[in-house]
């Protein structure tokens, strides 16, 4: 796929009472009628998820299909899109601060695989609110502002992570991570501050789960 475009979109049910919407959306997805009696394949990550990733509102980034595959999310946009859909109704209520962590992070990984792709919103192609009212037209966009990352290596074990403006601490888990955030300008692989312990700082998810 010549990926041109990332998409965002909400999956318009509220979180209250639905917290975890994974299955419901795979569920929905699955049965539905995309028109002519058509119906989705599954993903060769075995989800019938029309998006390549999901956030749920704890911040778990569920990836549900490869990159390469095409998904229903964007109507004459699926040839040319990555899709990424963070649960939750924000005509009514706002992406948790773990959603939004999670999301500039992914932004992040895939303006390094993708610089000339272009972050929209699904209203921006579509008759429809999505990704929500509440979601201003530069949201997305400016989480990629400020994107610097320290890196922090643990002595102990030659771990290295890097430290996001969660403040929390997120693994490198491999090179290939470490050199697109590199190139990106996320961190600097030459700046290493190697610390005897980690003592007092949280570590959040790894950076490379999504990759």
């Amino acid at each position: 796929m010549n990926i041109k475009y990332i998409v965002i979109h909400h999956s318009a049910s509220l979180r209250s009472g639905n917290s975890h919407q994974l299955e419901a959306i795979n569920r929905y997805h699955r049965d539905k009628d995309w028109g002519n009696g058509a119906k989705c394949k599954i993903s060769k990550l075995q989800y019938y998820v029309q998006y390549h990733y999901l956030i749920e509102p704890s911040g778990e980034v569920i990836k549900t299909a490869e990159e390469n595959e095409l998904r229903w999310h964007a109507g004459d946009y699926n040839g040319i899109s990555l899709g990424i859909c963070l649960t939750g109704n924000f005509d009514t209520e706002k992406p948790t601060q773990g959603q939004t962590d999670s999301l500039k992070r992914i932004l992040i990984e895939l303006e390094g695989r993708y610089p000339d792709a272009k972050i929209i919103y699904h209203r921006d192609i579509a008759n429809k609110t999505c990704p929500g009212l509440l979601i201003t037209d530069d949201w997305a966009v400016n989480l990629l502002k400020n994107k610097t990352m320290k890196i922090i290596g643990d002595k102990r074990d030659n771990k290295q992570y890097a430290q996001g403006g969660d403040g929390k601490l997120h693994w490198l888990y491999s090179t290939t991570v470490l050199e697109v955030l590199h190139n990106s300008g996320v961190v600097n692989k030459n700046e290493v501050e190697w610390r005897d312990n980690l003592e007092g700082i949280e570590i959040g998810e790894t950076l490379a789960v999504i990759i």
